[in-house]
């Protein structure tokens, strides 16, 4: 559902729509990046749109396992995202600070 992100942003508000009477309900959605951050930028303001109550992003492309994540587009999508929190998956021996 990578390249689909209109599938998930429906899932989401079905999802709030029948559950809209527990406000402690959440919603998330994990991602991973894109090979362009511009897309990336764009399916996290979507799913932010949508209802989601945070997004975890798993900060290596769908081709990359091993590689080191990369921290520069989490910023950019933690800058990019202002409602709702963004957690960081993947390199979990390192410290990140934003």
């Amino acid at each position: 559902m990578i390249k689909k992100p209109e599938i998930i942003c429906e899932l989401i508000k079905e999802t709030r729509r029948r559950v809209n009477y527990d406000p402690d309900f959440t919603v998330s959605a994990k991602i991973r990046i894109h090979e362009k951050i511009e897309n990336t930028i764009d399916v996290v303001r979507q799913l932010e749109s949508a209802g989601c109550s945070y997004i975890t992003v798993h900060a290596r492309t769908a081709l990359e396992r091993h590689d080191p994540i990369h921290i520069d587009q989490l910023k950019v999508i933690k800058e990019t995202i202002k409602r709702i929190p963004v957690v960081a998956n993947g390199e979990i021996n390192i410290e990140i600070k934003f």
